[in-house]
């Protein structure tokens, strides 16, 4: 059995995408923008345009810029890194963005900045990982899952299953 590195267990995955979810949810009941989500945030931009909510489009606009600074702060964390151990270190920014949030929290563009930027660090921190030695997002899993699941759902088709249960389990 081949040995998994520790930023390739599922358990970090799963913990990763809650925060990520979480932060996200936080923000957009306090802030009514996304740190995580990039996206959405261009998405919910052209709304906000389009509603004429220009202050909601300056925060959006601000997250995906600190975002993008944060990510590169990553990039440059990356190749500067000296031990085994760099992506706990790139993980601080963020952990000191929580702790220092509830003293901020009345400053909105501040604490979208500090969130932002911190998430950026961590996306980037762990970017080209994969759960258990599997890419995050294999092109072929994704390819081969929906004509798979509909054999599997429609006609039971039991090789279609082993594909749709990986596919799930990933």
């Amino acid at each position: 059995m081949d040995i998994i590195p520790p930023h390739h267990r599922r358990n970090i995955a799963i913990t990763l995408g809650f925060i990520g979810g979480a932060i996200d949810v936080y923000c957009h009941t306090q802030f009514k923008t996304l740190v995580a989500t990039q996206t959405g945030n261009v998405v919910m931009m052209a709304s906000d345009i389009f509603d004429k909510k220009y202050s909601f489009f300056i925060a959006k606009f601000v997250a995906i810029i600190l975002f993008a600074i944060g990510f590169v702060a990553g990039i440059y964390i990356k190749q500067h890194a000296r031990t085994a151990l760099w992506r706990i270190y790139a993980l601080i920014p963020m952990t000191v963005a929580t702790v220092i949030l509830p003293f901020i929290h009345s400053h909105t563009v501040l604490s979208i900045m500090v969130l932002s930027f911190g998430t950026g660090i961590v996306m980037n921190s762990y970017t080209g990982t994969k759960i258990e030695n599997r890419s995050l997002y294999h092109h072929d899993d994704l390819r081969k899952f929906p004509p798979h699941a509909q054999q599997h759902l429609c006609f039971r088709h039991y090789a279609s299953k082993n594909v749709v249960l990986e596919f799930v389990a990933m």
